[in-house]
């Protein structure tokens, strides 16, 4: 949540090659800046989950900033998710 996240997410993204319509787990997203830089920036379907913050105050940032449609918050504990191939507790 630091004031360099968006910084360090377009050094990150250098490495990768990003496409619309992918989807993208961001996974500590924080207040969502990223999320919603992710969605403007590449057009992706964005799952955003935080440990601390709720989904509920999640979701009126991304609703403002016109996201909305594009990000899906969730709010497990992603420490006792098994990251198996067919078990994606995240994906609705």
């Amino acid at each position: 949540m630091g004031p360099d996240a968006l910084w360090l997410t377009e050094f990150l993204l250098e490495s990768l090659t990003l496409e619309p319509g992918m989807r993208f787990l961001d996974h500590g997203c924080g207040m969502g800046m990223t999320s919603i830089f992710l969605a403007w920036e590449f057009g992706m379907e964005v799952w955003a989950n935080d440990l601390r913050i709720s989904a509920e105050n999640s979701t009126r940032r991304f609703s403002v900033s016109g996201s909305v449609d594009q990000i899906n918050e969730v709010h497990p504990d992603l420490r006792a998710v098994r990251y198996e191939t067919e078990k994606r507790p995240w994906i609705k």
